[in-house]
């Protein structure tokens, strides 16, 4: 099953995750120390809601973002 906005058949689930552990490292790899794992989200939000995050992501730069967006 797949959703119009993302494309699920480049990303597997193992357990319950689609952020396992190999593309923790690669997210590490690009980002050091400007991403976070299983946040709750409403501390980035205005309204303080959103549930869990697998990954949230920080980028200081256009060229970082774009990597970022090409690895996903």
């Amino acid at each position: 099953m797949g959703s119009k906005f993302l494309n699920t058949e480049r990303w597997t689930l193992r357990d319950g995750a689609f952020v396992d552990e190999e593309r923790r490292k690669g997210l590490r790899a690009i980002l050091e120390n400007s991403v976070a794992f299983d946040q709750p989200m409403d501390r980035f939000t205005t309204f303080r809601i959103g549930g869990k995050a697998e990954a949230v992501c920080f980028a200081e730069d256009s060229e970082t973002l774009v990597r970022i967006l090409a690895y996903a």
